[in-house]
């Protein structure tokens, strides 16, 4: 009986797609008792190639090609095909470590969890630039970077917000998933970018409402490679004018106010001073400045198409996206 179902949404990463499923193979579970579901977003790779070469190392093992836009199709479609309880969305550039199933089945024993995160710890593809330093959050329960979805809240077993389950390591009870009308819009290629949502957000939002119970377990640990291409200013500036779309998506789902208050991006006297002693700070506050400016800029951009597109303001205000036929109102 198969208990666990790791879902791989992907997209032109064959060559990490490929180290993503070697670890994988490497996992100390029964392999019995899990399944692997890749499911093709539209690449035009050796994706296929890539996946069906690992049809003899991993016993269970589907392969979907779906021509859809969208990571919000490719985690539907994938929990539709699961036949586990329990769905483990993975990223295709995330490493699992050997205990990473053990380490779940500990926590699903406990039949009032239902969802499961744990670290996600980077493998550079370079030396990042010391101004990354400064993108770290903390938090009392440890930190995370949000713009490469690193997270490390320590050596314990804890209960945890929903916030702080990042979807490249994503473990959800499936039962749990489709009573809650699944994730919202998410990852998108950049032409396309205005019909972002929230992701696992909105589904965090739902589970922090109905106070169900989370958890953060260190055994659950994977590996988050980082390409060069993600540690320069540019991505950064990106991740900020992402972040402007969902705010707007957010706003306008919950019917508040759509306006924005940008934080004041002046420098003050400590940041003055800080820059003034510190190059690497100051690399950082130039970004973090410019990057709130690609923030309002992608909130008005999201705003604007919802005034002025009707097809659009319905695809925002759908009551779910699991059921859609096609996401994109193009």
């Amino acid at each position: 009986m198969i208990k666990y179902s790791i879902i791989i949404p992907t997209f032109n990463r064959a060559d990490i797609l490929l180290k993503s499923l070697e670890s994988i193979t490497n996992l100390e579970f029964d392999k019995k008792l899990f399944e692997v579901i890749v499911i093709d977003n539209n690449s035009s790779d050796s994706t296929k190639d890539v996946v069906l070469s690992f049809e003899t190392k991993i016993k269970n093992l589907i392969y979907v090609f779906e021509g859809r836009s969208g990571l919000v199709v490719a985690r539907h479609l994938g929990a539709n095909l699961a036949k586990g309880s329990v769905l483990c969305y993975l990223d295709d550039d995330a490493f699992v470590t050997k205990k990473w199933l053990l380490g779940i089945d500990k926590v699903f024993k406990d039949e009032s969890i239902v969802l499961a995160g744990g670290p996600i710890f980077p493998i550079y593809e370079v030396k990042p630039p010391r101004w990354i330093k400064y993108f770290w959050k903390k938090i009392p329960e440890g930190k995370y970077l949000e713009e490469l979805s690193l997270i490390d809240l320590g050596e314990k077993k804890q209960k945890i917000k929903p916030y702080f389950v990042f979807g490249c390591n994503f473990i959800i009870r499936k039962n749990v998933l489709f009573d809650l009308k699944g994730f919202n819009p998410d990852g998108l290629p950049w032409d396309k970018i205005v019909y972002r949502g929230n992701g696992e957000g909105g589904l965090a939002d739902k589970i922090y409402q109905e106070k169900l119970n989370v958890i953060y377990s260190p055994e659950v640990k994977v590996y988050h490679y980082m390409p060069k291409t993600r540690l320069t200013s540019d991505f950064f500036l990106r991740c900020f004018y992402k972040k402007g779309v969902t705010i707007s998506f957010n706003l306008l789902r919950t019917k508040k106010r759509s306006e924005i208050n940008l934080k004041n991006i002046n420098y003050n006297l400590i940041d003055l001073f800080l820059s003034f002693l510190n190059k690497d700070y100051n690399s950082y506050l130039n970004i973090k400045n410019k990057g709130y400016v690609n923030l309002k800029n992608g909130f008005d951009e999201h705003q604007k198409k919802f005034l002025l597109d009707k097809n659009f303001r319905e695809y925002v205000l759908r009551e779910n996206y699991l059921g859609a036929k096609g996401e994109l109102p193009l």
